[in-house]
């Protein structure tokens, strides 16, 4: 049997790294399992964020929406760097006024 163990999260990700778990059973392959290389750390992260967002982002004043490129909404948030992983470098960016949490995703140049 052949287990896709991924999250919602995943999907999409540029930096989904597959990786295989074989169990083994008799000396036969029982069960393979694939998932991403980085999922550990990708879930702390997202149960992390999942319980320290707030409920109310910033907004402009007067509840105004600004699109610099006529597409595209400008955040209002003020981020700061909270936390930063290795490897995959992964900065967490908290807003100094609101609270709102955004990531910000790069691979490490000696990585690729």
């Amino acid at each position: 049997m052949i287990n896709l163990n991924t999250y919602e999260f995943c999907d999409g990700c540029p930096f989904f790294e597959a990786e295989t778990e074989k169990l083994y059973a008799d000396g036969l392959v029982f069960s393979t399992e694939i998932l991403c290389r980085h999922s550990n750390i990708c879930n702390s992260l997202y149960n992390r964020l999942k319980n320290h967002a707030k409920e109310e982002k910033c907004t402009f004043k007067d509840g105004v929406t600004i699109k610099p490129d006529g597409v595209n909404e400008l955040d209002p948030c003020v981020y700061e760097v909270v936390e930063t992983h290795k490897n995959v470098t992964v900065n967490v960016l908290k807003c100094k006024k609101c609270g709102h949490i955004e990531l910000e995703w790069s691979k490490d140049e000696e990585m690729l």
